[in-house]
């Protein structure tokens, strides 16, 4: 297969509202069939991943980086499967995600996935997220919890974001967290002895 296998996007200092971006994310195809995940029935080698490098700048100065700070970044691996019914695993050997401004650091946290997670239907109305490690690390505070994913499922063309399903763990500084998904965009997140609710602000349903 001679087909390219990789995308780059440049931003370029593109506009996104009030902010610009800077940097690049590349996509890249890899393994040794043509169908590369993507296709009617790929093989066992297949995978797909992302490659993250770039810089949103606010309207005052303030910047969101985002960047991996592993050797590979995310990854779908093809497991088994066809059409809509496809199985993958996702892995993630490091993503640091770090808010700046006037010189101070406000966030700074990097994902790593330890176990890979099941990602069971290559469709949004059929997709379920089970087992599995996501390790959160604050670099702030270096206290890291690991959160396991429990049917996070899709369950609407119409909303982009899971429906239901839950991430429990616990974190390196003894306390327990649980995050329950509530329907699209919204959620609850209970750490310790305490419970917000949330919204998704990047959740869609139209």
């Amino acid at each position: 297969d001679t087909r390219a296998r990789s995308i780059t996007r440049n931003f370029n200092g593109c506009s996104v509202g009030s902010a610009t971006r800077t940097g690049t994310a590349v996509i890249t195809w890899g393994g040794t069939g043509v169908n590369c995940c993507i296709g009617a029935v790929p093989d066992t080698t297949s995978t797909i991943t992302r490659d993250p490098n770039f810089t949103l700048t606010g309207r005052r100065g303030g910047t969101l980086t985002v960047k991996k700070t592993g050797s590979i970044g995310q990854r779908l691996t093809f497991v088994s499967g066809s059409g809509s019914n496809k199985v993958f695993n996702f892995s993630n050997d490091g993503i640091n995600r770090k808010i700046e401004a006037n010189g101070s650091t406000l966030f700074d946290q990097t994902t790593t996935v330890s176990s890979p997670m099941t990602i069971s239907g290559a469709d949004r109305l059929n997709r379920v997220i089970n087992g599995g490690t996501l390790r959160v690390l604050n670099n702030k505070t270096s206290v890291s919890c690991d959160y396991v994913p429990t049917n996070v499922t899709w369950a609407s063309a119409s909303c982009n974001c899971p429906m239901s399903g839950s991430w429990s763990g616990n974190c390196s500084d003894g306390k327990s967290a649980t995050l329950q998904i509530t329907g699209c965009g919204t959620a609850s997140y209970t750490e310790g002895s305490e419970t917000q609710n949330l919204t998704f602000d990047r959740c869609s349903s139209n």
